[in-house]
Parts: C-alpha cells; structure tokens; sequence
C-alpha cells in the first residue's frame, strides 16, 4: 500500500465509524458498538453491506499494528505522501520505513463499493391506468375513493379529506438501489393532494398493487417530498427509502442513453 492510499484508506475508516479524524480509541469503540447495533442484519432495517464495512474499518483502525499507525503516523503519511511527488536523495528514500498493512485495511477497500447510478425509467400505460381508476371509486363519495396515508406536509394545511385539490398519477420512476423516487409532472395544489402510486413496483413490475397518498399542503409547491420510514415500511416492500418527486414532465424524466 503507497503512501496516499494508507492516508485515504485511514480517512475512509474514519468516516465509516462516522467519528472525526484522529479520534480517540473509546470514540471508535462507541461507534463501532452504535453502528453494529443499528445495522446488524439481524436487526429490523439492518444493512449487511453497512456492517461488514463498519467492522473493517474498525478492525483497520483498533487493529494489532494499524492504531498506531492512525494516531501516530500522521505526520508520517503526509511527509511521505509529498515525498511521492518530490524528488529525493537515494539515500533519504532508502531510509523511508513504510506504514504496516492489515488485511483489515484491504477489506474496508474491498467492501466499499462504488455507488449506483441512478436510472430513470417510464411507468406501463397500464400500471399508470391502474393507478388511475382508484380515483374513479365512489366518486360521489366525500372522499371519492381510500387514502393508505394521509401526510400532513405544512402545520396550517388543510386535513379535511372533503377538500381534495388536485389527484396525481406518477409517469415515471427513478431508481438507485433499492431507493425509489416516483416522478409526477404537475406540482402540489394547496390543499388536499392525492398520489396514485405503484407501491409494490420493487417485488414484482407486473402487480404493482397502486395505492393512494394523501398530501396536505397550505401552498402550491414543487420538488421532493419523502415518505416516512413507517408509512415506506408498510407500503413500499423492499425499498429503503422513497420520495415523491413533484413539477417533473415527462420530457425530463426520460431514461438517459
């Protein structure tokens, strides 16, 4: 391992636990402890990927040889990192003691893995005409048709289903992993707005199961809003986040070559 790798990979391992840089040793212990805790994959919303880096780092930086390292050859690495680009006697580079290299520090670059482009893809016509017959239910009714939850985006918004401004279907579907953001061409009306959406659009694209989001809102407004993780858990299996993403055409929402 060369000099600007060892200082990225120690920054890398650091920013992992989600501790400073040069942290003590009982600060990387705790975030390790919060971080295995929070993303064990046994636990509910654990993430596998999260906690073998998690544990990576933190065996690079508690390691046998590597925490010396971390807390005493700073000043090393970035004299050695200029050194790289700057011509030295043979002599001062036969003396340069190279930093130690765990098998730890390899595996935090191993299971870092590079992030998901994200990938923009139109709705079926017929997904789309699902979701658009839930409005047509009951249309005498108060309510016209059943709301899977009803969001409450601005304190002095409306919470009357009775006054319904505007219905929405998406046209499209941002992906990234296993993060979804459904795009919507028109913006929120002020009042109450309801989203047809294809929520189980992760477990199977042909059953797409629609159902509606009711949004509240005191002013007309465009860009993202994001569902919370006890409405996301319940309704949108299998994805990790989810967001609604208003005042996007189709134009814009075409999949890019």
């Amino acid at each position: 391992m060369g000099p600007f790798e060892r200082v990225r990979a120690r920054a890398l391992a650091f920013d992992v636990l989600g501790v400073t840089h040069g942290s003590a040793p009982e600060a990387i212990r705790a975030a390790w402890r919060r971080v295995a805790f929070e993303r064990h994959p046994d636990q509910h919303g654990g993430d596998q990927t999260r906690f073998i880096q998690a544990k990576a780092a933190y065996d690079f930086l508690l390691g046998d040889d590597a925490y010396a390292y971390s807390q005493g050859a700073v000043a090393a690495d970035a004299t050695r990192a200029q050194a790289a680009v700057t011509p030295r006697s043979a002599s001062a580079t036969a003396g340069a003691v190279a930093a130690p290299t765990t098998s730890a520090a390899r595996a935090v670059r191993r299971h870092v893995r590079p992030a998901l482009a994200a990938r923009v893809s139109p709705l079926d016509e017929a997904v789309c005409a699902a979701c658009a017959a839930l409005f047509e239910i009951g249309d005498d009714a108060p309510a016209r048709a059943p709301c899977a939850a009803h969001l409450r985006l601005h304190r002095d918004a409306p919470s009357d289903m009775r006054r319904i401004a505007r219905d929405h279907v998406a046209h499209a579907i941002e992906r990234q992993g296993r993060q979804i953001t459904y795009l919507v061409a028109a913006s929120l009306a002020p009042g109450v707005n309801r989203v047809a959406l294809p929520t189980a659009i992760l477990e199977d694209r042909r059953k797409p199961r629609p159902e509606i989001l009711a949004l509240s809102v005191s002013r007309a407004v465009a860009g993202e809003v994001t569902i919370p993780d006890d409405v996301r858990s319940r309704l949108f299996p299998g994805a990790r986040g989810v967001r609604i993403r208003f005042g996007v055409g189709p134009a814009a929402a075409a999949p890019a070559e």
